[in-house]
């Protein structure tokens, strides 16, 4: 997050969001103890998907930097300056390239 320029400040915020998460699971209609979550965040949580937009934004300008300077070629279109390198579209990723 740091490398696309949020500030400190919501990325401690961030950061506190997913240190704090608790959970507890209810076995046989009985709750457990409460206890930390360690790894990651849950497909649920509503956190996720800003997370993941932000994940991607920076996916997208390391491979426009890549296409910049040469080490990835996507594919160029002939009569047009228009060169296609990578899709993204909801949870997928797309990267097209010329084949070497």
């Amino acid at each position: 997050m740091e490398q696309i320029s949020f500030g400190s400040k919501c990325r401690l915020w961030i950061s506190g969001c997913l240190g704090s998460g608790r959970a507890s699971v209810i076995i046989n209609g009985s709750r457990t103890n409460e206890f930390s979550m360690s790894k990651g965040v849950r497909q649920e949580d509503t956190l996720y998907p800003f997370l993941f937009i932000i994940a991607m934004e920076g996916l997208n300008q390391a491979m426009k930097t890549a296409v910049e300077k040469g080490i990835f070629d996507g594919i160029k279109f002939p009569q047009s300056n228009l060169c296609l390198s990578h899709l993204f579209y909801a949870d997928d990723a797309l990267f097209i390239g010329e084949w070497s």
